[in-house]
């Protein structure tokens, strides 16, 4: 495993702490004394119970800095919650990156020039993004403790795992967040979603400032087209609170087409008075009054 681990993930890692390492009988406390102290922990930053073996290889002239490798069990051996130091690096330039051992997996730190962190990884015992939709798989910070962005791994393979993904996000209320960005003062600035609807898997993008400025929001279907269930736009972009613009398209036959039953599948405010609105009916435009006959309006 530790092969493997190091030629997928050649980075190593260091940095500091934000507790005191726990010496336990046999075990030898090899960090340097740069630890976090609690009033720099970032928001949003998960650690175990770390526990350090004795050194197991040194090198001091590795080609991204001093790399240090730890004795450390293997993950059957590892209790729930423990971290074990996998493998520390401190890089040339400053800043490091550490690795530990859990359980499940490893968990792969990155931190800057001045100690901060700047990115957390969970990864699997087979060194793959870990896939939990109850947890984050990375995180990232901005230098000044902040969250940056936090993500879900979400990697469907085959037909079945769609299927049971699909109705695991059902059974969750329909929708289910991967992605979460925020600026520099903590506030949300876009997401990145799936939802279900009709048996039907969409991927959700919504981008806005946060003083309301703007708002974006996409919907996306497996093919990558732009796409939405019936009556649910697949594009719009709102301008200080106000739609000015909006598409609403379905897929038929593998196409995405407009179509609109409750109101225009094109809104446009940006165009004159009389231009804004356009009626669509699968992929076939009509005026307003044919739309409404058609419908039965």
């Amino acid at each position: 495993m530790g092969n493997n681990f190091e030629n997928k993930h050649p980075r190593a890692k260091d940095g500091k702490f934000t507790e005191k390492l726990r010496k336990e009988s046999g075990l030898t406390l090899g960090l340097e004394q740069e630890l976090f102290t609690p009033s720099a922990m970032p928001e949003g930053y998960e650690r175990g119970k770390v526990l350090v073996g004795k050194v197991k290889k040194y090198d001091p002239n590795s080609l991204t800095g001093a790399l240090t490798e730890y004795e450390c069990p293997n993950h059957d051996e590892i209790n729930q919650g423990s971290w074990w130091l996998f493998r520390k690096q401190r890089h040339t330039g400053g800043g490091g990156q550490l690795t530990y051992r859990t359980s499940d997996g490893y968990v792969s730190e990155r931190y800057g020039q001045k100690w901060n962190i700047e990115r957390q990884e969970f990864i699997d015992r087979d060194t793959e993004p870990v896939q939990e939709k109850e947890n984050w798989t990375w995180k990232y910070w901005h230098e000044n403790g902040k969250m940056a962005c936090r993500t879900r791994f979400v990697f469907l393979d085959s037909n079945e795992a769609l299927e049971n993904f699909k109705n695991d996000i059902a059974e969750r209320g329909g929708r289910l967040t991967v992605n979460e960005y925020f600026d520099q003062q903590g506030r949300q600035t876009g997401g990145r979603y799936y939802q279900v609807a009709g048996g039907e898997l969409y991927e959700l993008k919504e981008s806005y400032s946060p003083d309301g400025d703007y708002r974006k929001l996409e919907s996306i279907s497996l093919n990558g087209d732009h796409c939405a269930p019936e009556n649910k736009p697949c594009f719009v972009f709102y301008q200080d609170g106000e739609v000015s613009r909006a598409e609403y398209k379905v897929e038929r036959n593998d196409e995405s087409v407009y179509h609109r039953t409750d109101g225009p599948a094109i809104i446009d405010n940006n165009k004159p008075e009389g231009q804004r609105e356009r009626y669509f009916l699968n992929g076939i435009e009509y005026g307003k009054s044919e739309w409404e006959k058609k419908l039965g309006k």
